[in-house]
């Protein structure tokens, strides 16, 4: 899910990884969460960087808001999971 999801540029479906990290939180608990942020981080923060992936479609060029916008999409999946 998460290659599908950051290896697009048109559509925002940023939300659509979380599914995956719910389903491991709920049948591992704690280690499951953990283990998907951590591929969640992984697999979003190289398009993150780059402005590629659904990151691509935020208005400023500047990296430091791609960026400060890659950490929030963590926290909140973190929060969620």
């Amino acid at each position: 899910a998460c290659a599908v999801v950051f290896s697009q540029e048109h559509y925002p479906v940023l939300f659509l990884a979380f599914l995956p990290l719910l389903l491991l939180a709920w049948r591992h608990g704690l280690s499951g969460m953990v283990v998907g942020v951590v591929v969640l981080a992984l697999t979003s923060g190289v398009p993150a960087t780059r402005g590629g992936g659904p990151f691509g479609l935020l208005a400023s060029n500047d990296p430091t808001v791609r960026l400060l916008f890659w950490q929030m999409y963590i926290a909140s999946a973190c929060v969620l999971a």
